[in-house]
């Protein structure tokens, strides 16, 4: 309910960043993209992060990223998630 401090008036209710999502619908959760399947698989063979064929920022953000999407912490985890959905072998 909106009140009256003298100068602004203050809302107290959703914000309005929770709305907009909300607005928007469900949202769908992201997916691994081939190349970060092709990736664990490599890692789950022992290939170092360096020997990934792109520069090393690209890799640890899109690692950061896998790592977010399996819901884990590091990489060893994420290798670990992979072959326990069976997306990798």
């Amino acid at each position: 309910m909106p009140y009256s401090t003298g100068y602004a008036t203050k809302y107290e209710g959703p914000s309005i960043d929770r709305c907009v999502r909300l607005s928007r619908g469900p949202t769908k959760p992201p997916k691994l993209i081939d190349r970060d399947v092709q990736w664990l698989e490599a890692l789950s063979h022992g290939a170092p992060q360096r020997d990934l064929y792109r520069s090393e920022q690209y890799v640890k953000n899109r690692l950061r990223i896998i790592r977010e999407i399996m819901g884990v912490q590091n990489t060893v985890q994420a290798v670990a998630e992979a072959l326990r959905r069976g997306i990798i072998r």
